[in-house]
């Protein structure tokens, strides 16, 4: 998702040892390289 004029935020969903676990609102930043391996190529619009 992208709040009003800022940069896209994922919201990711983790499954480890039977938990699932959320984390909201992650910056590009923020993403490390297996991350960035399942979430979709940018697009220009």
């Amino acid at each position: 998702y992208r709040p009003r004029g800022g940069t896209r935020r994922y919201h990711l969903v983790y499954r480890g040892d039977g938990d699932l676990r959320t984390f909201y609102g992650v910056s590009e930043e923020g993403l490390d390289d297996r991350w960035r391996s399942v979430i979709p190529a940018r697009q220009n619009p």
